[in-house]
């Protein structure tokens, strides 16, 4: 599970639970994403930080105050209580076929299946970020001792090596 990091911006959402928040990319695909980092653009659209608008399109009135958006935990957009759009929260039945694509984002393949709507306990939390799933201090340990081991086994080999040719010139 991943963590999510506490940021105070009201542009930034973390998804708590499985599913991805649907994005445009510039060639007209739709993608799957589960960076929340959000901006709004000059045309006044709320997008990714990488500029690929939130699906639905949910347009922000030009020289709106970002601060005062606030998005609640079903995906609904409001600037000063007036409602704007719904972030809609998608799935596909099976996630782990997804295409990588540009930017952080994910486009469904047939083995991933059609997006559909993400189970209700899927929730946006807005002002925090979805921090990573790994520990880096676990994993540079890990990494230091699969490079340790692969020495070794290397070292080995080359022993084994001049052993057998050692015994090969006895033999002759």
């Amino acid at each position: 599970m991943c963590s999510s990091d506490l940021t105070g911006r009201s542009l930034d959402v973390a998804l708590n639970g499985q599913g991805f928040l649907q994005v445009r990319l510039k060639d007209g695909t739709k993608a799957l994403t589960r960076d929340g980092n959000l901006q709004v653009t000059a045309d006044g659209r709320l997008a990714l930080h990488t500029g690929q608008p939130i699906e639905p399109a949910i347009k922000v009135p030009q020289g709106a105050n970002t601060d005062a958006i606030s998005i609640r935990s079903d995906g609904t957009v409001s600037l000063d209580g007036k409602a704007l759009g719904q972030i809609k929260i998608v799935d596909v039945p099976a996630p782990a076929a997804l295409k990588g694509g540009p930017d952080n984002t994910y486009v469904p393949t047939t083995g991933s299946g059609a997006i559909r709507a993400a189970a209700k306990s899927t929730v946006l939390t807005q002002g925090t970020l979805e921090g990573s799933n790994v520990d880096t201090a676990q994993a540079m340990t890990d990494m230091i001792e699969a490079q340790r081991a692969f020495q070794l086994a290397s070292k080995a080999i080359t022993t084994q090596d001049q052993v057998l040719e050692i015994a090969n010139q006895v033999k002759k």
